[in-house]
């Protein structure tokens, strides 16, 4: 039934960008079929569970019914009744590699009991993440590209990619299953997954400003997806804790200083993205060069934490002073503000050093939009 190439286990967190295409790797299928919960079915329920057996091998279906595409839950193509017995159909997913055609099968993984009704919020889970990370596109550098849009529809638009890439390849098959059954996701450690592939990247910055960005993205298109998800399922002590971007550069850009109030780590991260930002377009002017490159990651450092407080904000005003740059009163007071936060918040900071690093990026690349 609908038998369809669902992706190659090459996708990983930390090598999305160097997805291999072609026939060389091994490559996942999957199929959903339709049972009744009771097998005491009156005449009229079995020819619409004929119906729908039918739609889901031929993909076609009467004039005027409403059917439901769930490649976007499931991975492959398939579709499904808006019509159906909510109560008296449940969907069983099957997902196996191999050559079929040689009796060559070995199952992957088995979703039981799924009701109807979910894989159609989740489908409206998926189209309404597209929806909130093409407007976070739109704000970061290069949102100019034309091909962007479609790359983000078929990349956010996969909740089992979204949970490839947060997890990693070896926790999508649990956590799709939670997802299909309504169950509470972890925040942690995509945190750390999106924190420690930012920092790894920035070892080669910026000739890596894409790829960080690209990651920037994902962050927050991540963060959107948990929002969404648990608030359109209705699950308790779910909803992701991060900030909305929109917020953070608000508060970071448009806020004076005196009124800013750092007091989370993501906020001060976010902050000292911004603040460094603002100084490397002023740096650039003067000097030709990259501000971070040249001044913060010496000796091929990377760009952890402590770095950019030492070398990067607490060196600004001695930097300006003698490079005779430019710094405008108000930007020395944010950059004096987030100091002092760094100071109150260093141990949670070390605590949480990838939140850190990530919303340090988050705010050097969302403050670069806004400059441009």
């Amino acid at each position: 039934m609908a038998y369809k190439r669902l992706f190659a286990p090459v996708d990983s967190p930390g090598g999305r960008e160097n997805k291999k295409a072609g026939d060389a790797s091994v490559k996942v299928t999957g199929c959903v079929y339709p049972a009744p919960v009771d097998m005491a079915l009156s005449e009229e329920d079995m020819k619409f569970l004929g119906e729908e057996i039918s739609l889901m091998v031929s993909r076609e279906h009467a004039a005027g019914r409403r059917v439901r595409d769930i490649q976007s839950v499931v991975g492959f193509e398939s579709q499904i009744s808006e019509e159906n017995l909510q109560d008296a159909l449940r969907f069983y997913i099957v997902y196996y590699s191999g050559d079929r055609s040689k009796g060559d099968v070995h199952l992957r993984a088995t979703m039981e009991d799924v009701l109807p009704s979910i894989l159609i919020k989740l489908d409206d889970v998926a189209k309404s993440t597209v929806m909130s990370v093409a407007e976070l596109s739109r704000e970061l550098p290069g949102s100019k590209n034309e091909d962007l849009y479609g790359q983000i529809r078929s990349r956010y638009g996969s909740i089992p990619w979204l949970l490839a890439n947060a997890y990693g390849p070896g926790y999508m098959w649990q956590t799709l299953e939670k997802v299909i059954t309504r169950k509470k996701l972890d925040q942690g450690s995509f945190v750390t997954g999106c924190g420690h592939r930012m920092l790894t990247l920035s070892r080669s910055w910026p000739d890596s400003k894409w790829k960080i960005f690209d990651e920037v993205l994902f962050f927050y298109g991540f963060a959107s997806f948990l929002s969404i998800y648990h608030s359109t399922l209705g699950i308790e002590g779910g909803m992701c804790k991060l900030s909305d971007w929109k917020e953070l550069r608000k508060l970071v850009v448009e806020t004076p200083a005196e009124d800013m109030v750092l007091d989370t780590v993501e906020k001060v991260g976010f902050a000292a993205g911004y603040v460094i930002q603002e100084f490397s377009r002023r740096y650039y002017a003067v000097k030709a060069k990259d501000f971070i490159k040249h001044r913060v990651m010496v000796f091929g450092s990377s760009l952890s934490p402590d770095v950019i407080w030492s070398r990067g904000l607490a060196r600004l005003e001695e930097y300006a002073k003698n490079l005779d740059i430019y710094m405008e009163p108000e930007l020395s007071k944010k950059n004096a503000v987030t100091m002092l936060a760094y100071n109150r918040l260093r141990d949670k900071i070390k605590a949480e050093k990838d939140l850190f690093i990530a919303s340090f990026w988050s705010g050097y690349a969302l403050s670069a939009k806004t400059s441009d």
